[in-house]
């Protein structure tokens, strides 16, 4: 992220307008796929990490 803080304003403005609706038409197309994913991702990772720290710090 340090190469995009560094940009001029005006790169850097062109750049979020151009990202906006390519990330609005993925979030569109993906949101029931994404958050079907990550959900169960979720289910598998929190018990796993948790059992992981339970244990690291005890």
């Amino acid at each position: 992220m340090g190469w995009f803080a560094k940009l001029s304003p005006p790169p850097r403005t062109i750049l979020l307008a151009a990202l906006i609706p390519v990330a609005a038409r993925a979030s569109r197309s993906q949101i029931w796929w994404t958050t079907t994913f990550s959900s169960s991702v979720a289910k598998v990772l929190y018990p796993v990490l948790f059992w992981f720290f339970k244990f690291q710090f005890l």
